[in-house]
């Protein structure tokens, strides 16, 4: 009888004071929200999961293997901060300031990036799956063999950036600058690159698997043998775009600019040309321009 009493009694307790959960690594924040507080424990131990960071100094700061996921570091400065194999997972990074910090092979899955400041970067075989890098200047960052599966990079600037083998499968790059990067061997299948500038990028031999084109800007790109099949190019900028050899089988060009692109070899069976421009084009026989005159191409 005094065993269940006892029970009763320490059931009675806990809804009274409510139960708090404690979770590995979450101690220091449940116990205090002072953003220096937590910097202070951060640096003392490695760890501030869940914590309350926003717009604190790390500068130069030894964070390697450091467990911050879901950690509050908006407007937070970690220049050259030293985050390798970091755990930053979900963590909000909104205009932090991370240039010249040593990201490589952290874990940034789900991570919020938005207008972070990231020149020369380096993010060398970091997971930024599912992260959002919406309006972040990419320029001068290490992105070799990095994760970007899936990753938000809305207007982003790419521009000159190399790329090449980088897992870009279902990102969103609407509107992103990319002008002038390389992306060979890169994946970009089912990516959206809807309103991207291309112009002068050199896509040999990328995944271009259901990918999104549409009014993207590709003129002067380097698509020599890319597989487009049934890639959406609908009013899309390819004038002076190198296609030899590229598949564009059931590709959607309707109002496409194709004019003095080089088409030697392409394959263009069941592509939507209704309304594509293909003015001067090189390399297409004449029959295969009769044919593209009757589906609704224009060559004038």
């Amino acid at each position: 009888m005094g065993h269940i009493k006892r029970s009763l009694l320490a059931a009675a307790f806990v809804v009274s004071i409510g139960f708090i959960p404690v979770v590995p690594g979450m101690q220091s924040c449940l116990a205090n929200d002072d953003p220096e507080i937590n910097r202070k424990t951060l640096l003392e131990t490695g760890e501030c999961a869940h914590c309350n960071l926003k717009g604190v100094d790390l500068r130069k700061a030894d964070l390697k293997g450091a467990k911050l996921n879901n950690a509050q570091l908006q407007d937070a400065d970690l220049s050259q901060a030293k985050l390798k194999d970091a755990n930053l997972e979900d963590a909000d990074l909104s205009e932090a300031n991370l240039e010249r910090a040593d990201l490589s092979h952290a874990n940034l899955t789900g991570a919020n990036l938005t207008a972070a400041k990231m020149y020369r970067t380096n993010l060398m075989g970091a997971n930024l799956k599912g992260a959002n890098l919406t309006r972040v200047d990419l320029r001068s960052t290490i992105l070799v063999d990095t994760n970007l599966r899936n990753a938000t990079l809305e207007e982003a600037d790419l521009s000159d950036v190399n790329l090449d083998d980088v897992k870009l499968t279902g990102a969103n790059l609407q509107d992103a600058d990319m002008s002038s990067v390389t992306l060979t061997g890169a994946d970009l299948s089912t990516a959206d690159l809807s309103g991207a500038d291309l112009s002068h990028a050199n896509m040999v031999g990328a995944n271009l698997e259901d990918a999104i084109f549409a009014n993207a800007n590709l003129s002067r790109a380097k698509l020599t043998g890319a597989d487009l099949h049934g890639v959406n190019l609908s009013h899309a900028n390819l004038s002076h775009a190198n296609l030899t050899d590229a598949n564009l089988r059931n590709a959607n060009l309707r109002w496409a600019n194709l004019r003095r692109a080089n088409m030697e070899g392409i394959d263009l069976r069941g592509a939507t040309v209704r309304g594509a421009y293909f003015e001067g084009v090189k390399a297409l026989d004449q029959d295969v321009k009769e044919d593209l005159r009757k589906r609704g191409a224009k060559f004038d």
